[in-house]
């Protein structure tokens, strides 16, 4: 699991707030099993890539797309592709 991330786990109409995926005998304690501890890191650690290129692509690399638009030449657009290419591989999202 992550080391020292706190997910929150939703199991049906319960959420179970701040889970330490490292301390299974306390999710377990609350009747949490390994599969929906493990789901919420997942989906923790994707939403925090999702948020991170965001804010990657509108401070690095929305401006060199604008200039690739109004220059429309081929070292504009490698550029842009090349920074977006750079914010992927910065901030992976589980299982690529």
């Amino acid at each position: 699991m992550s080391a020292q991330v706190l997910v929150d786990v939703f199991v049906g109409n319960k959420i179970y707030s701040q889970v330490d995926p490292n301390k299974p005998e306390e999710y377990v304690a609350m009747g949490l099993t390994d599969a929906q501890v493990a789901a919420a890191v997942e989906a923790k650690v994707r939403d925090d890539a999702l948020e991170n290129r965001r804010i990657a692509y509108v401070t690095e690399s929305d401006r060199l797309y604008m200039e690739w638009q109004y220059d429309q030449t081929e070292a504009a657009e490698n550029a842009w592709r090349d920074k977006v290419s750079e914010i992927k591989a910065r901030y992976p999202l589980p299982g690529e």
